[in-house]
C-alpha cells in the first residue's frame, strides 16, 4: 500500500537558458542588458552592443560594433537607449539604430579623453535628460542640446567608483567608499544610520517612499527616501548566519523583488513582503557554476537576464499554476477514470490498481485485491458509483464487472447471467448508466448492456444496438434527449434510442463530415452542440440537428490535435487535455491558452477518458505521469504581449552577403520590393521571451485569400514570391500558451515590376519595333526608288547616247539598202555606220562603267579617265602627260561621285579635241584621304577654246558645274595667255576601304 500527502501548494518552476558566442553573441563576456519599446533585448559585451529579438542575434553596425559596453539606461519618454562605453556616452535611436555620441560642451577632446566614466541614471527632474559620473569626481548631465555639461564636483576626494541614484523630488543619491547626496548641484556628504547595517554599503535601491540599501555581506536595510540621515533603519540578513561567506556581486529591486547575486557564483530571489529568499542557482548548479554576474536585469514579463563572464543566461521564474498529484511515484501513476463520491472521496483508476483519495486525511492509498480473486492487481479502465453510493462497479482489461465496496474496501466480481447474440465482450472500457438503470458496458468489440435488477448482461450483436467490432471510447447520456445516449468509437459516432436502437451515425464519408473518425471523447453544451475530441482532427462542433460541423484545429492555436478529454468551466470556457499540452478554450472570442510542463502540469501527455470537475470546482486532469488539479479562478486572463517586426533582410550586392536591418518598420508602413531585391524577408518577434522557440506566426493577404496561414516553426516571411503589384499583409502571433497577441501587423506591400514589365516598356518596345520596321520599310522604300532611278537613269542614257547613234545607223542602213547610191556614197555611209558603232559601244561602255559598283575605286576611275584621253587626244597628235601624286589605287569612291566626276573629265577633254589647237594637256589626278583635286590644262586655247573671254560658252560647261555641285565639288576655269585650265577639288569626309570589294 502507497500513502502519499497531497500538496495544496504551488511550486515554483524555472528553467534557465545560456546564449553565448555560439548563437551568435560577438562576446561571451556580457555586461549590461536593456529592453526597449518596441521589444527588442540590446545586450551590451566586451566587444560590442548586440541585438536579441528572441530569435537571433545580430551585431549593431557602426562605432559601437567594438566597444565594450558598460551600461544601458533605456529611456522610456525619449523611446531612446543610453550607452556608457569605453570610448565616451552614446544615445541610441532604437527606431533607426543609430548612434550618436554624446561630447562635452567646449571641453576639448583631449580633456575629455582624460574622463573615467563610473555610472549613469535617468534624470527624474525633468532639467536635464542624463546624470552621469566620473570616477573623477565629476558629476555631469546631459542637457536639451544633447551636450554634456557639468553640474557638480564631489568634495574631500576625487572618486566615485560605484553608482548613483535617482531619489525622485530629492536629488541623486552617490556613493562610494562614502555616501553623498547631489541637490540645486551640491553635493554634500550623507551620514546614514548603518547601525546593524554590518559592511559596506554595495547598492541602493528605490520602491515608492522606500529606499533599501543592500550591503556588500548580504545586509540589507530599508528608511524612507526623505528622511536618510534620521535613524529607526529596518535591517534584515539575506544570508543569515552566512555574512563571511557569501559578498553581495550585484543586486536589482523589482516590483517588489530583489535580485541578488553573490560571490560563490549564487543567484537569489528575495520577497520583500514575505521575506521569502529562494535560491534560484541551486536548481540549475551546472548553468551558474563559474558564471560570475555583471548586471540584473528583469524584463516586463518577469524573465531574469543575466549578464556573466561567460555569456548569458536566461531565467524563467513563474510559480507552479498547477497542483501535481502523484506524480513522479517509485511506480508512474498512468491514470484513468477519476471519480468523486458523495463524501468527496477520490477514486482513480491507473496502471497500478485503483487509488483512493480520503478527503479527511488529504491521503492517497492503492487498494489491494483480496487474493481469493486469484489476481495479483486489477487495472481499472472505468469506474461508476452505484446509485445508493454504496459501491463502485468497475471495468477492466477482461470480460469482468467488479464491484468495490467503499465501507470494507473489499472487491468482488460480478457473477452475470449472458445472453449471448452471436458476439462476447473482451474487455470494459467504458461504463455508463441511462435513465433506467441499465448499465452500458463499451468494449472493443461494440456494446453490452447490464441489468442489476435481474443480474443480466445481453451482448449487443444482430440486435437494433449493434455498432459492428468498434472499440467505444465513451458513452454519454444526452442532455437535450433524455433517451438517447452518445456512444463515441473508433469508427465514428453514433446517436442511441434506449427504445429504438442506433437514430444516426456520424462519420467521416457523410454529412456532416467528421475531420477523424476515432471520437475520443465528448462535450454536449447546454445549447445541445456536440464538442467531439478526436484522434487527430482536433476538435469538431456538431449543431443540435446533426446538419452543420465545424472544426477547432491546431491553426486555431489548439496545442495538439490528438484531443483526449474535456471539461466546460462554465459555457465560455472549455478546458481541453491533448496529447501534448492542456489548453484553456475561450468560446466567446475563439482562443487558446495552452499549458504545458514548465507552467506546472503533471505531465504534456493526457490519457483519455480521464479528467474531472469535483464539486468544490477543482478541475481534475491525469496523465502518464500523476493528475494535474487546479482552480479555474486561480489562473487568470493570459498576459498580454505585443507582436513586432524585428528587422528586414535584404541581399546587398555591394558586400555580397545578407544584411539584416533592424530599423523600426511601423503598423500600415509600406515595404517596397524592388526587382533587384534578390531577397526580401521579414523577421518577426514578440515581447514574450518565454519561450521563444514555442511562438508561432501566421499571415493573410486579402487580396488573396481570408485564411490565414501558419509560418509553423519560422518567424520569417519571404516576400519574394508574391507576384507584382499593391497589397495589404496582416501577420498575427500566438506565443507559446496558445493566446494570441494583443495586436495585428498591417503592412502595405508593394512589389515593383522590373522595368522590362511594365507597360511603358511595352510601349517603347512596341515602338522601337514599329520603327525598325518603318526604318526597314523606309531603307526598303529608298532603295526601290534609288533602283528606279537608276533604271531611268539608265534608260535615259541609253536613250539618249546610245539610242540616238542606232537610230542614225538604222538611217543609214536603211538609205544605204534602198537607196541610188554610187560606190564612193556607199563606202562613206558604211565608214559613217561603223563609226556611229564604235561610238554607241563606247557610251554603252561608259553607261555600264558608270553603275557597276566594282568600279568604285580611285584606279579603276583613273584607268577610265586615261583610256578616254587617250582614245580622243592621240589620234590628234595631242601629247597627254598624266602626273599621279598622293593617290590610293585602292582608294574607295562612291558611285555618284565616280560617275559626276568622270562626266565631268569627259567633257573637258571633248571640249579641248572639238575646240581648241592644243598640243599638249597636262592631267594632274590626286585623291587623298580628305579630298581630291583634279586638274586638266592644255595650250592652244587662245580664242578657240570654250569659256575664254572671246568665245561663247555652250551647255556642256554648265553641265560641267551642276555636275560638280552635285557632288558638293569646286570647279574653277582659268586662262593665262593660251593656257586653259579646269581644276575640281573636294574635302571629302574620311574614306574607308570598300568592305567586300577588292581590285584584281
Amino acid at each position: 500500500m502507497i500513502v502519499v500527502l497531497l500538496s495544496l501548494s504551488l511550486s515554483a518552476w524555472a528553467k534557465a537558458v545560456i546564449y553565448d558566442m555560439h548563437h551568435g553573441l560577438s562576446s561571451n563576456t556580457i555586461r549590461t542588458i536593456a529592453k526597449d519599446q518596441r521589444g527588442l533585448m540590446w545586450v551590451g559585451t566586451h566587444n560590442g552592443l548586440n541585438i536579441f529579438d528572441g530569435n537571433e542575434f545580430s551585431k549593431m553596425k557602426g562605432a559601437l560594433s567594438s566597444l565594450t559596453i558598460y551600461d544601458l539606461k533605456y529611456d522610456t519618454l525619449k523611446d531612446a537607449l543610453w550607452a556608457l562605453t569605453n570610448q565616451g556616452l552614446y544615445l541610441i535611436n532604437t527606431h533607426t539604430i543609430t548612434a550618436e555620441k554624446i561630447d562635452f560642451a567646449g571641453r576639448q577632446q583631449e580633456d575629455q579623453n582624460a574622463l573615467t566614466f563610473a555610472s549613469m541614471c535617468l534624470d527624474h527632474s525633468g532639467a536635464y535628460q542624463l546624470i552621469v559620473t566620473y570616477k573623477q569626481g565629476l558629476v555631469a548631465a546631459v542637457n536639451k542640446h544633447k551636450e554634456l555639461v557639468p553640474i557638480a564636483r564631489k568634495p574631500a576626494t576625487q572618486s566615485i567608483q560605484d553608482g548613483i541614484l535617482a531619489l525622485r523630488d530629492s536629488g541623486y543619491l552617490i556613493w562610494d567608499e562614502n555616501i553623498h547626496l547631489l541637490n540645486r548641484r551640491r553635493i554634500s556628504r550623507l551620514r546614514l544610520d548603518t547601525s546593524g547595517q554590518g559592511g559596506k554599503i554595495f547598492t541602493f535601491a528605490l520602491a515608492g517612499d522606500t529606499l533599501w540599501a543592500i550591503g556588500a555581506n548580504g545586509t540589507l536595510s530599508q528608511r524612507h527616501y526623505q528622511h536618510l540621515g534620521q535613524t529607526g533603519a529596518r535591517h534584515h540578513k539575506l544570508f543569515p548566519g552566512k555574512e563571511e561567506k557569501y559578498e553581495v556581486k550585484n543586486a536589482a529591486l523589482v516590483r517588489g523583488i530583489l535580485y541578488v547575486s553573490a560571490n560563490d557564483y549564487s543567484f537569489y530571489k528575495y520577497n520583500l513582503q514575505t521575506e521569502r529568499i529562494e535560491d534560484i542557482s541551486a536548481k540549475y548548479r551546472d548553468e551558474f557554476e563559474g558564471r560570475e554576474c555583471y548586471h540584473i536585469f528583469v524584463d516586463e514579463r518577469n524573465i531574469i537576464w543575466l549578464a556573466t563572464n561567460k555569456g548569458l543566461i536566461k531565467i524563467d521564474d513563474r510559480p507552479a499554476l498547477f497542483d501535481r498529484i502523484l506524480h513522479n511515484m517509485p511506480n508512474r501513476v498512468s491514470t484513468r477514470q477519476i471519480v468523486e463520491d458523495v463524501q468527496g472521496d477520490l477514486y482513480v483508476g491507473s496502471y497500478v490498481g485503483l487509488l483512493r483519495h480520503d478527503r479527511a486525511t488529504n491521503s492517497w492509498e492503492r487498494q489491494p485485491l483480496q487474493p481469493e480473486l486469484g489476481k495479483e492487481m486489477l487495472v481499472p479502465y472505468s469506474i461508476i458509483n452505484d446509485v445508493a453510493d454504496q459501491y463502485l462497479y468497475i471495468g477492466e482489461n477482461s470480460p469482468h464487472l467488479f464491484r468495490y465496496y467503499k465501507k470494507t474496501r473489499t472487491f468482488e466480481q460480478v457473477a452475470w447471467k449472458v445472453v449471448d447474440n452471436g458476439g462476447k465482450i473482451s474487455d470494459i472500457y467504458i461504463l455508463e448508466r441511462d435513465a433506467r438503470g441499465v448499465l452500458w458496458l463499451g468494449s472493443s468489440n461494440g456494446l453490452a448492456t447490464y441489468n442489476p435488477v435481474n443480474n443480466t448482461v445481453t451482448i449487443q450483436k444482430k440486435t437494433k444496438f449493434d455498432i459492428g467490432p468498434s472499440l467505444v471510447r465513451f458513452i454519454h447520456p444526452s442532455k437535450t434527449h433524455a433517451n438517447q445516449l452518445i456512444v463515441g468509437t473508433s469508427s465514428g459516432l453514433f446517436i442511441l434510442d434506449i427504445d429504438h436502437g442506433i437514430v444516426a451515425r456520424i462519420t467521416n464519408e457523410g454529412q456532416p463530415t467528421l475531420s477523424n473518425n476515432d471520437v475520443l471523447c465528448l462535450h454536449q453544451d447546454d445549447k445541445g452542440y456536440l464538442w467531439l475530441g478526436t484522434n487527430g482532427g482536433g476538435i469538431n462542433i456538431i449543431d443540435p440537428e446533426l446538419k452543420e460541423i465545424r472544426y477547432i484545429r491546431g491553426r486555431e492555436g489548439l496545442s495538439n490535435e490528438i484531443v483526449y478529454s474535456m471539461v466546460a468551466q462554465d459555457e465560455k470556457t472549455l478546458w481541453v487535455g491533448t496529447y501534448s499540452g492542456l489548453g484553456r478554450y475561450r468560446k466567446d472570442i475563439n482562443t487558446f491558452t495552452n499549458f504545458f510542463e514548465e507552467d506546472g502540469l503533471a505531465s504534456n501527455e493526457f490519457n483519455h477518458n480521464s479528467s474531472l470537475r469535483l464539486k468544490d470546482g477543482r478541475i481534475l486532469f491525469g496523465s502518464i505521469n500523476g493528475i494535474s488539479a487546479f482552480y479555474p479562478k486561480d489562473l487568470g486572463p493570459p498576459e498580454a504581449f505585443r507582436l513586432f517586426i524585428s528587422g528586414l533582410s535584404k541581399w546587398n550586392d555591394q558586400e555580397r552577403s545578407v544584411i539584416l536591418d533592424r530599423s523600426d518598420i511601423n503598423n500600415r508602413q509600406t515595404v517596397i520590393k524592388r526587382p533587384n531585391d534578390l531577397l526580401l524577408e521579414l523577421h518577426l518577434g514578440c515581447t514574450d521571451y518565454s519561450n521563444p522557440l514555442g511562438n508561432t506566426f501566421s499571415y493573410r493577404i486579402p487580396a488573396f485569400s481570408d485564411e490565414w496561414v501558419s509560418l509553423e516553426n519560422k518567424h520569417t516571411i519571404n516576400l519574394g514570391g508574391m507576384p507584382y503589384g499593391n497589397y495589404r499583409l496582416e501577420i498575427a502571433a500566438l506565443n507559446a500558451q496558445g493566446s494570441p497577441a494583443a495586436n495585428i501587423i498591417e503592412l502595405n506591400i508593394k512589389i515593383l515590376q522590373p522595368f522590362y514589365k511594365t507597360w511603358w516598356f511595352y510601349l517603347l518596345l512596341v515602338l522601337g519595333v514599329s520603327a525598325v520596321l518603318y526604318t526597314i520599310y523606309r531603307f526598303q522604300y529608298h532603295n526601290l526608288k534609288a533602283e528606279h532611278r537608276l533604271r531611268v537613269r539608265i534608260a535615259s542614257n541609253l536613250h539618249d547616247d546610245v539610242g540616238s547613234l542606232l537610230t542614225r545607223i538604222t538611217m543609214f542602213s536603211e538609205n544605204l539598202r534602198y537607196g541610188n547610191n554610187s560606190e564612193s556614197q556607199r563606202n562613206q555611209k558604211l565608214e559613217k555606220i561603223a563609226l556611229l558603232s564604235r561610238d554607241a559601244t563606247n557610251s554603252m561602255s561608259d553607261v555600264l562603267w558608270s553603275i557597276d559598283s566594282r568600279n568604285n575605286f580611285a584606279g579603276n576611275l583613273l584607268d577610265r579617265m586615261r583610256e578616254h584621253a587617250e582614245d580622243m587626244l592621240l589620234p590628234l597628235q595631242i601629247d597627254i602627260n598624266f602626273v599621279v601624286a598622293d593617290t590610293d589605287m585602292r582608294q574607295y569612291i562612291n558611285t555618284h561621285d565616280r560617275r559626276d566626276l568622270y562626266l565631268i573629265f569627259k567633257e573637258a577633254i571633248h571640249n579641248i579635241a572639238k575646240h581648241s589647237k592644243a598640243t599638249q594637256v597636262n592631267i594632274n589626278f590626286s585623291i587623298q584621304s580628305n579630298n581630291f583635286h583634279i586638274k586638266i590644262e592644255n595650250n592652244g586655247a587662245l580664242n578657240n577654246q570654250p569659256g575664254t573671254p572671246q568665245q561663247h560658252t555652250g551647255q556642256g560647261l554648265e553641265n560641267m558645274r551642276m555636275r560638280a555641285a552635285k557632288i558638293k565639288a569646286v570647279i574653277q576655269m582659268t586662262q593665262e595667255g593660251d593656257t586653259f585650265s579646269i581644276t575640281i577639288s573636294k574635302n571629302r569626309p574620311k574614306t574607308f576601304k570598300h568592305p567586300k570589294l577588292t581590285l584584281s
